[in-house]
């Protein structure tokens, strides 16, 4: 069966992301909302599976976007990858899979697009397009619901095909079809200097995206556009938007990419999307969807085009995915030959603040006090071209941890100061490593919720809690953050407001200490499968040892003193009575 036939009609919907504003479930509430819900999220289905459910028996539908599927470039998507999308796939009842043509992992083992800062746009060239048309096959053979190819957003050109020529014979060439985001086709149309709609099949055009965004004006005056999705919808996306509906005869779906929006705008949003269909839409039956008390349609037989055996498995050459995303990551590697500098600047710069902040969230007070020293900051930033970068997600903020020491140890400190940030770092990276180890129990289901505090009974230290000592209270390290706080530590330290001066100040004063004793949690009201928290209580003085001594002990036979210690303690969530 054609996909123009068997394809569900659904609307006009909202692209969230579970556990961001706006809520997904409180949006699809009321006349005014999407019809449907597309969203992201990891390779298992559990994470979100409650939330679907609930979007689903209210008549809610829901598309899996992903953003962990390579489908281009020369690293394979594991066996057991494709089979997770797969299960992913059939437990949502997602009626379509879709995906940005991008590389989201370098190397043998999966992951998501995060992980690079953002897709590896496509190498649009023959080569490039042979190993598309591999990648693709993969998923194709593996996950039985149809494939839509969506053109990624790019600030420069790479290769020597146009990128909607290109994605049309890739599209061709496997039997997908295609996603059309109004924002990434402009910036293509920047980006080339050509009407990207000329070279497109539109027939295959079943989904169609609109997106906040903005425009920037590089040094020689020429523009780029860049997604945004928590800024309003520029009117260049919004014309090409309307084109596209007047165009695609066989549209299924209209998504407006809402992530981190208010509410309010969403729902603007959402009026002018359907306002512009009612009126350009070329499909009738998507109009008639709009229509009150309208009810997406019923999927037929799920289809399925047969491509055969995937390709098989093998070494490939890389057309030079490799040192594109090596100077992309790392200033010190050679630009690829042919690409424009000024806007291959511009992905850089925004991939590695974005990766460096990522990176600095785990260690938000070492990573801002290391890097307020002279010279520290492009040390640190080196380590964007290591290895551990394109490794298990998991293991990166550990390697980072690593790295920071292995840095802290030539920092440009008196003795006295290295050794009371190294507590600091220490104090972090065993949080890290706590909180990993705490996650992975709640995935197994083995992480029980915090029971409610008694006022008699044995002292215990649950399980993932520690205690430690820091050389001065948590105000006095804000203190030489400029009374701050931790705040986003990369921002801060690459904008240049933080003092050397005051941060050695404090670390080198006479030693005051506190002692933190925190425990991993699982997250209230977050998304099931491994999410967890630290609940924490900060005292003075260097007490890791009172607070151990309480563990086996009965609350209502203790000294006063003690007495006073532990039930703040158990009050707090940190220990539990038995």
């Amino acid at each position: 069966m054609p996909l123009d036939e068997a394809l569900p009609v659904l609307g006009v919907g909202a692209s969230l992301s579970f556990g961001v504003a706006p809520d997904p479930l409180e949006l699809a509430q009321g006349p005014d909302g999407p019809a449907f819900i597309e969203y992201a999220g990891p390779v298992s289905p559990e994470p979100f599976a409650p939330a679907v459910d609930a979007l689903r028996a209210r008549g809610v539908p829901v598309l899996y976007h992903p953003s962990c599927l390579n489908l281009c470039g020369p690293w394979a998507n594991p066996p057991g990858w494709l089979a997770e999308v797969q299960r992913h796939v059939r437990r949502v009842g997602s009626p379509w899979l879709a995906q940005d043509v991008s590389v989201c992992f370098a190397g043998p083992v999966p992951g998501y697009s995060i992980q690079l800062g953002y897709f590896l746009p496509p190498l649009c060239s023959r080569a490039g397009l042979e190993q598309a048309v591999r990648r693709v096959s993969e998923v194709r053979a593996a996950v039985d619901a149809p494939l839509l190819l969506e053109p990624p957003p790019v600030t420069f050109r790479w290769g020597d095909i146009p990128m909607m020529a290109w994605l049309a014979e890739l599209a061709d060439r496997t039997a997908c079809g295609l996603l059309l985001d109004a924002g990434h086709l402009l910036s293509h149309q920047l980006v080339e200097g050509r009407d990207p709609l000329a070279d497109l099949p539109m027939e295959r055009v079943f989904e169609l995206h609109v997106a906040g965004g903005l425009l920037r004006r590089l040094p020689s005056g020429a523009l780029r556009y860049q997604d945004a999705h928590e800024l309003p919808v520029q009117p260049e996306v919004w014309a090409l938007f309307g084109r596209c509906l007047a165009a695609a005869p066989h549209l299924k779906a209209v998504c407006v990419e809402v992530e981190g929006a208010a509410a309010g705008e969403v729902r603007g949003a959402l009026d002018r999307a359907r306002q512009l269909v009612a009126v350009k839409a070329a499909n009738p039956a998507l109009r008639a969807a709009l229509r009150p008390g309208a009810a997406p349609a019923a999927p037929p037989e799920r289809p399925r085009v047969e491509l055969g055996a995937p390709p098989p498995p093998g070494p490939e050459e890389d057309p030079g995915y490799g040192p594109l995303l090596a100077a992309l990551l790392d200033g010190d590697a050679p630009i690829p030959a042919g690409v424009d500098p000024a806007g291959f600047a511009l992905d850089a710069d925004g991939r590695r603040r974005y990766l460096l902040s990522a990176l600095c969230r785990s260690f938000p007070r070492s990573a801002a006090l290391l890097g307020a020293l002279p010279g520290m900051a492009p040390q640190i930033a080196r380590f964007l071209g290591q290895p551990a970068m394109f490794g298990p997600l998991s293991a990166r903020a550990g390697a980072f941890g690593a790295w920071l020491a292995g840095l802290l140890d030539g920092a440009p400190l008196e003795p006295a100061a290295r050794d009371a940030l190294a507590a600091i770092l220490d104090l972090e990276r065993a949080l890290i490593d706590n909180a990993g180890r705490a996650r992975a129990a709640a995935a197994a289901g083995a992480l029980p919720a915090p029971g409610r505090p008694k006022s008699r009974g044995v002292i215990r230290l649950p399980p993932y809690t520690l205690v430690a000592v820091l050389p001065c209270p948590s105000p006095a390290l804000d203190s030489a953050l400029d009374g701050a706080g931790a705040g986003d530590a990369w921002r801060r330290v690459v904008s240049g407001d933080l003092d050397p001066a005051r941060i050695e100040a404090v670390l080198r004063a006479p030693p005051g200490p506190a002692t933190l004793v925190a425990r991993a949690v699982p997250a209230p009201g977050g998304p099931e499968g491994g999410e967890v928290q630290h609940r924490t209580v900060e005292l003075r003085g260097a007490r890791a040892g009172a607070v151990a001594a309480l563990a086996g002990e009965r609350l209502e036979q203790l000294p006063p003193a003690q007495a006073g210690l532990a039930r703040a303690l158990v009050g707090a969530g940190v220990l539990e009575l038995s």
